[in-house]
């Protein structure tokens, strides 16, 4: 019951006690743990300023996060209000047929999210100076997340993703949250020039943007795809998130409407979010020039067959009166099929619903302080899970610190 610094507003040893709310204390002991890596990984380094570009250390894996309160008002869109500069100075990606939404969609949220960091604290430098590079991402992330109990992560990585395609996790866990010798590179100087290699990709997108003459530095296979960039220049200067978290939805065990509730407190809170759904063919001809996603009507998705899947940043939410009184809430996504998509580069889709499994797979990068509302979870599915059998053990606990856990039957 050592008191120790103050966490989240409270110290350790005030709710480390048998009266106590076990949420409280588990919520707690995780900040105080985190923060103790945090400084044991970083000598030096208070954990205070973020403004640096190179910020090394092993940050921690995706964690899932779950706000359960808070008023939410019936519209809200980062592209107007406080936020409007920085979705300004943000333009909308063009992908061209180069399988990387992934690396535009994160790249996108947090360069709006880091935007919006600076303008609350009062900075009022030029949006474009915190756009991230999609290229960077694109040639660095792995393309997919590594195995629980790899280890390092980037060493486990089987390829650079590139037009390959990847999600939220092959950026963060198999690449990003390591020990990286640079800060993150900015689009001014490292601008999205992938060529057009038809490897596993959708091929869908906006076929006049093919970058295949502008192919710069270090390549992997001849010339179809530059290499990442590993060590630091004048243009590796935007930091890295301090937390990526995945926002707790109905695979999680929430309802839609609970689900749905989470990502607009996570929107109110810090910014935009990285999100993917499935594409199908109706989606294509939905949002086509001239379509009816092009004149503002909502998706509520289709039954036919999917393409893939496509990353979006998810602007924000409205709500659209019906005829017998009842409304609709849609989100604002933003493709990176340019600008000619849909209108000017957004659309709409029912929100609630999961449409296309669009609430399934939502990340926040966390570009600034932040409240830690949710309990230490872990998640049995990923985890090496320790088993045993007759007397013998295999494997290791998940997170490998002491946790609890409480079984429910019905």
């Amino acid at each position: 019951n050592r008191l120790v610094r103050p966490l989240g507003g409270r110290r350790l040893g005030e709710v480390d006690n048998a009266n106590s709310d076990p949420t409280d204390r588990l919520v707690a002991q995780r900040q105080f743990l985190l923060q103790q890596r945090y400084q044991q990984e970083r000598p030096g380094d208070s954990g205070g300023s973020h403004d640096h570009a190179v910020d090394k250390g092993v940050l921690p894996p995706t964690m899932l996060r779950y706000i359960r309160s808070g008023a939410v008002p019936p519209r809200h869109d980062s592209r107007a209000g406080t936020l409007a500069r920085c979705a300004r100075g943000t333009p909308v990606d063009d992908q061209g047929l180069c399988g990387c939404s992934y690396a535009t969609a994160f790249a996108q949220v947090m360069s709006l999210r880091l935007c919006a960091a600076k303008q609350r604290v009062g900075y009022r430098a030029r949006p474009e100076r915190y756009v991230y590079s999609a290229q960077d991402l694109a040639t660095c992330a792995c393309n997919a997340r590594p195995l629980p109990g790899s280890g390092g992560g980037v060493v486990s990585c089987e390829r650079r993703a590139s037009c390959s395609g990847s999600n939220m996790y092959g950026i963060w866990d198999a690449w990003m949250r390591h020990n990286i010798s640079r800060g993150l590179r900015r689009a001014d100087c490292q601008p999205l020039t992938l060529g057009c290699p038809r490897e596993r990709g959708l091929n869908i997108g906006n076929r006049s943007a093919c970058f295949r003459q502008n192919i710069t530095g270090p390549t992997l296979s001849g010339t179809l795809s530059p290499g990442c960039i590993h060590t630091a220049d004048n243009c590796s200067t935007l930091p890295r998130p301090r937390m990526f978290f995945e926002l707790a939805s109905n695979r999680h065990g929430l309802t839609f409407e609970d689900a749905l509730l989470n990502m607009q407190r996570h929107i109110i809170e810090a910014g935009p979010l990285y999100s993917a759904m499935d594409i199908t063919r109706p989606f294509l001809r939905f949002f086509d020039h001239g379509g009816p996603g092009a004149r503002g009507i909502i998706y509520g998705g289709d039954s036919s067959r999917s393409l893939g899947r496509q990353a979006m940043v998810i602007l924000g939410w409205g709500r659209t009166l019906l005829i017998n009184g009842h409304s609709d809430t849609f989100w604002i996504v933003r493709n990176s099929w340019s600008s000619h998509w849909a209108m000017g580069g957004h659309g709409h889709v029912l929100a609630g619903q999961n449409v296309k499994g669009i609430e399934q797979h939502v990340g926040a990068p966390m570009m600034d302080r932040f409240h830690d509302h949710t309990p230490p979870v872990c998640d049995w599915r990923r985890s090496v899970v320790r088993v045993v059998t007759a007397g013998q053990s295999f494997g290791k606990w998940p997170c490998q610190l002491q946790h609890e856990l409480t079984l429910r039957c019905s």
